[in-house]
């Protein structure tokens, strides 16, 4: 008797899991990404000392970048076409190794525990509670720092890039993406219609609820050493 209603949610997370390999794998095939960037990329990856992700190129109107293991693709690295064309290179070599360092240390783990989450019907991100997601981020900057200083460059540029891309809206001290507060506000999605966005974003959606960035500013007093 419950079996039915498993075995139909199972089939749905599977479909919505198809449906995204195959949009990257569209992307990749899509992409024409330019040689300086993907030149970037390698040098980035090889002070990483980690191989190269698949990279598309999407084209969302955010200046953003996102890191994420998914199989059986491995790692792919997704950056907005307006991250490409309204950041200046030392901007989007800070932003690509920021999200490296995600691909070296966070994505793998996050991924396992996010797909045990997501088929054992906890929700989406739900075991990620586990992780620290605002030492994850912090640790990245700090990998886009090592990497500027490698280079010669100073950490300016991430506080800069900060101010630029579109990470999170920050309320009361905590941060959430901007795609989750559309499902969490009621003034956005009052009455029931909030309430089966959000159940339908916590087991099916992209964003990960429970994932939250430091604000903008506790990440520029890290950097800044504050």
């Amino acid at each position: 008797m419950f079996a039915f209603p498993i075995i139909g949610f199972w089939a749905v997370l599977a479909q919505r899991k198809i449906q995204e390999i195959m949009q990257i794998v569209k992307l990749r095939n899509n992409s024409s990404i330019p040689e300086w960037i993907a030149g970037m990329l390698t040098h980035i990856c090889d002070f990483a000392r980690i191989s190269n992700p698949i990279i598309v190129i999407d084209q969302s109107d955010s200046i953003a970048a996102n890191a994420k293991f998914i199989f059986p693709l491995g790692f792919v690295l997704r950056l907005t076409k307006k991250a490409v064309e309204g950041l200046n290179p030392d901007e989007l070599e800070t932003l690509l190794a920021h999200e490296i360092f995600h691909i070296k240390r966070h994505s793998l783990p996050f991924a396992i525990l996010n797909f045990l989450s997501e088929w054992t019907i906890f929700g989406s991100g739900f075991l990620n509670l586990a992780q620290n997601s605002k030492e994850m981020e912090y640790d990245a900057d700090r990998f886009a720092v090592e990497w500027l200083g490698s280079k010669g460059k100073g950490k300016d540029i991430l506080v800069g890039l900060l101010d630029k891309v579109s990470i999170v809206n920050s309320i009361g001290g905590l941060a959430y993406s901007k795609g989750a507060m559309n499902f969490i506000r009621p003034e956005h999605n009052p009455g029931s219609q909030s309430i089966h966005k959000f159940i339908d974003q916590l087991f099916f959606g992209d964003i990960i609820l429970s994932y939250l960035h430091p604000t903008i500013n506790d990440r520029i007093a890290m950097i800044e050493g504050r």
